[in-house]
């Protein structure tokens, strides 16, 4: 009978995740920076692909989460631990890359001509919220890294087919990076004029996105069966 090391499960859990970011922006800046080259040759290489792969943090942060749900679902028995170990690894690591373009250390132009339309708002987000003051930018960082985090119960929906989440969760990863390109938007804008709230848009990003999450934790109680991954190392 194997015996539940805490240590030993969060190094896993840690090291999955920083795998799958990391592969996920080496991926992402490869086939965007493709682009860069046929429209524009190497002029300027070194820089676009480093602001390309500063641009790629966030897409890699929500497929490094949607990667990482499995292992906790083998892992995790508990909801409340398990969203609290994703979501303070991504927000870590979303810190740690933010404060490269805070101190100066990588620089990021306002020029995203070279990444797809839908993904602009939120490379320029991901910008603007490590440059933003302390507040926000902790308000910002932590309301992403509980979204991306929040979707692990897509992955649980039903015990007896363990594999249907296999097959919703690349779907709901490309409903989580649309939902906040949208709530970057025009459409969000509107909602807090309806409700005549005037609020910054990184400050008003944050708050539907930690809305969003919230739902998503609530839905993950109704809805989404129990992880059971330590019950049976225990």
């Amino acid at each position: 009978m194997l015996q539940f090391s805490p240590m030993k499960t969060v190094g896993k859990i840690t090291l999955r995740f920083l795998i799958a970011f990391f592969a996920t922006m080496m991926i992402a800046s490869v086939i965007w920076m493709s682009g860069v080259v046929l429209d524009t040759g190497t002029q300027d290489i070194v820089p676009r692909a480093i602001q390309i792969l500063m641009a790629s943090i966030p897409l890699a942060i929500v497929s490094a989460a949607f990667i990482t749900f499995f292992l906790l679902n083998r892992l995790i028995h508990s909801r409340l631990l398990g969203y609290i170990m994703i979501s303070v690894i991504a927000g870590m690591t979303m810190v740690a890359t933010s404060l490269l373009i805070r101190f100066g250390i990588v620089a990021i132009a306002d020029g995203f001509l070279s990444l797809p339309d839908a993904y602009i708002p939120i490379a320029r987000w991901m910008r603007d919220i490590a440059l933003a003051p302390w507040p926000t930018a902790v308000a910002g960082i932590a309301s992403f890294a509980l979204f991306s985090s929040a979707f692990w119960g897509s992955t649980r929906l039903s015990r007896n087919r363990p594999l249907l989440g296999a097959f919703i969760a690349p779907s709901a990863a490309i409903l989580a990076v649309y939902l906040f390109g949208l709530y970057l938007s025009g459409p969000a804008d509107a909602l807090f004029s309806f409700l005549d709230v005037e609020i910054p848009r990184l400050l008003s990003t944050a708050i539907l996105s930690g809305a969003s999450a919230l739902a998503l934790f609530l839905l993950d109680a109704l809805l989404a069966t129990k992880p059971e991954g330590a019950s049976r190392n225990a």
